[in-house]
C-alpha cells in the first residue's frame, strides 16, 4: 500500500472516544498528522539508526490517543485497548517486537520495535491475583510479594478468596517462514495478518484439588482436603508429606472434569494459554533454551538475557523413586517472595532424599512453568496411526508431528509441537519430544514441561504424546486456567 493510498483509506476509520474529548474527526486529522510527520520516510527500513531518531514516539503519542478505552478485558485495568481498527502492515516494525530464529543456535534475533524490547509493554502486565469462580478479579497482590493484596493488607491464598492466578494480557502474533529460520512477533494492536490472543488466565501455581468436591484449585493450603500427589496420608507427618503440595495421579480426562467443576471456561493446562504464556517467553528473552542459566540483569543495550535456569529438573531417577515414589515435593506458593517478579529460590531437598538443591524458577509470577512434575494440557489431542501423527488443536486437525522421539529441531507452523527431531540439549528448541507413534497406536494426551529428574531434556517446549488420556502417574499434574474461548 502505497503513502496515498493509506492516506485515502484513513478518513474512512471512524474512532469512539467515551469521554468525548475530541471528536472522531479531529481524531481523523491526528492520524493524518501522524502520516504527514513520516511521508517519505515510512517507506525506508525501519530499523534505520537515522529512522529510529526521526520522531518515532511523536507518531506513538498521536497513535495513543487515537486507541481509547474500549470494552473490558478481564480485569487488565489498563487504557489504551484498540477497538475494532486493524493497522496496515506499514506499522509493523513500529508496532510490533519479536525475535527471529535461524539454524541450530538457540538463540535469537530481535526484531521489531527494538524500545518495546527494552520496555516489555506486553509481559509486564503479568501480575497475580486472586480470581472468582466468575472470572472477576477479587483483587491484584502485591507485585513484589504475593502474601499481601496490592493495597498492602494481606491476601488469603487458601481459596477462601478465589483462585492465585497470573493474568496474561491480549495480543496479537504472527509466526512467519524466513527460509533459514521461524520469526515470532506480537503486538499490543491489531496489525494485518495477525492473529488475536485474547487475554486469560493461568495459575501461579501447579494445580492443587479440593478433594471433598473434586474442584482443580490453585492455593496454598496445607489442609487434608488438599492434599497433594497419589493422596498418601500416611506421609503427613513425614518430610515426603503430600500436604500443600500439587495434585498428580490424575488422568487427563479427570483433570478436565476437576476443572470444570470450577465452573464455566475453567480448564486444565488449556493449551491456548500454554502457547501463550510460551510466545511470550519467546519474544522477552530471544531464547528457545528455557533452561539456559538465569541472569538477572539485562544486556547494555537494556534486552532480557539468559533462561530461567535449570528448574526442578536435577534429581537422580532412582533417588525420587525411592524418596516419595515420584510424588511431588515442591510446596504451592514457594515462589510467593518473588511477587510478579522472574526469577529463581533455591530449595534444600529433605534429608531423606539426601544432599541436593534444587532451584525453582518462577516466569513472572507462574510458579514451575516447566519441570518438577508434568502438566497434563487440555485443547490439543494426538492421534498416532499406523503412518502418520496427526495434531488436532481444539477438535481442528492443523497438521503432523515428528514419528520419532528425540530433541526437538523444530515446530509445526505456530504451534508448539514438533515436526523434526535430531536436535540437542544446547541447539534447536534444546528441549526434548517423547512419543512411542510407531510401536502404540490411538488417541494420546498431550503433557509439557518435563519432571524432576528429566535434565536436560525438560523445558518450557519439552511434551510428551506417549500416554493415553487415561493415563494416571503420580509424577503428572497440571495447571489451572481461565480461558473465554470465542
Amino acid at each position: 500500500m502505497s503513502m496515498q493510498d493509506f492516506k485515502e483509506r484513513i478518513p474512512q476509520v471512524i474512532f469512539e472516544n467515551p469521554d468525548e474529548l475530541i471528536s472522531g474527526g479531529e481524531h481523523q486529522k491526528l492520524i493524518l498528522d501522524g502520516v504527514d510527520l513520516f511521508e517519505g520516510e515510512l517507506n525506508k527500513k525501519l530499523s534505520n539508526d537515522d529512522f529510529n531518531n526521526f520522531k518515532k514516539d511523536e507518531l506513538v503519542k498521536k497513535l495513543d490517543k487515537v486507541y481509547v478505552d474500549g470494552s473490558s478485558i478481564q480485569g487488565d485495568g489498563t487504557k489504551n485497548n484498540p477497538l475494532s481498527t486493524t493497522l496496515p502492515s506499514d506499522f509493523e516494525e513500529l508496532l510490533s517486537y519479536g525475535v527471529s530464529f535461524s539454524g541450530a543456535e538457540p538463540k535469537g534475533t530481535r526484531v521489531g520495535n527494538m524500545d518495546l524490547h527494552r520496555k516489555l509493554p506486553l509481559q509486564s502486565q503479568m501480575r497475580r491475583c486472586v480470581l472468582l469462580d466468575n472470572g472477576e478479579v477479587n483483587y491484584w497482590l502485591h507485585p513484589r510479594g504475593s502474601s499481601m493484596k496490592e493495597d498492602g493488607n494481606w491476601a488469603k491464598l487458601d481459596g477462601t478468596d478465589g483462585q492465585v492466578m497470573v493474568f496474561l494480557p491480549q495480543f496479537w502474533y504472527k509466526v512467519s517462514n524466513t527460509g533459514s529460520g521461524v520469526e515470532y512477533r506480537i503486538s499490543e494492536k491489531s496489525i494485518s495478518g495477525y492473529t488475536h490472543s485474547p487475554a486469560c488466565y493461568i495459575s501461579a501455581y501447579e494445580a492443587s484439588l479440593m478433594r471433598d468436591e473434586s474442584i482443580l484449585s490453585s492455593v496454598v493450603n496445607n489442609t487434608a482436603n488438599y492434599r497433594g500427589g497419589n493422596n498418601n496420608a500416611e506421609w503427613d507427618e513425614k518430610q515426603q508429606s503430600l500436604l500443600g503440595k500439587p495434585v498428580t495421579n490424575v488422568s487427563l480426562t479427570n483433570f478436565i472434569k476437576y476443572a470444570s467443576n470450577r465452573g464455566e471456561d475453567w480448564y486444565c493446562n488449556y493449551y491456548d494459554a500454554y502457547k501463550k504464556m510460551c510466545f511470550l517467553y519467546l519474544v522477552e528473552y530471544a531464547n528457545r533454551n528455557s533452561q539456559a542459566e538465569f541472569i538477572a540483569n539485562p544486556t547494555d543495550e537494556g534486552f532480557k538475557q539468559g533462561g530461567l535456569g535449570d528448574g526442578v529438573t536435577t534429581l537422580t531417577d532412582s533417588g525420587w523413586s525411592s524418596f516419595n515414589s515420584y510424588n511431588p515435593f515442591i510446596p504451592c506458593g514457594y515462589t510467593n517472595s518473588l511477587g510478579n517478579n522472574t526469577g529463581t529460590k533455591d530449595f534444600t531437598m529433605p534429608s531423606e532424599y539426601g544432599e541436593l538443591v534444587v532451584s525453582v524458577p518462577s516466569y513472572r509470577g507462574i510458579e514451575n512453568p516447566f519441570g518438577h512434575i508434568w502438566k497434563w494440557t487440555d485443547g490439543l489431542d494426538v492421534q498416532a496411526g499406523v503412518d502418520t501423527t496427526r495434531l488436532e488443536v481444539n477438535g481442528k486437525y492443523v497438521g503432523d508431528l515428528a514419528r520419532d522421539e528425540g530433541y526437538i529441531k523444530s515446530m509445526l507452523g505456530e504451534e508448539i509441537m514438533p515436526t523434526e527431531v535430531g536436535g540437542g540439549s544446547t541447539s534447536y528448541w534444546s528441549d526434548y519430544f517423547y512419543t512411542n507413534a510407531k510401536t502404540s497406536q490411538g488417541i494420546r494426551g498431550v503433557h509439557f514441561g518435563g519432571h524432576a529428574s528429566n535434565g536436560s531434556r525438560a523445558g518450557l517446549f519439552c511434551s510428551n504424546t506417549a500416554n493415553a488420556p487415561s493415563n494416571a502417574h503420580a509424577l503428572i499434574g497440571s495447571r489451572l486456567c481461565f480461558f473465554k474461548r470465542a
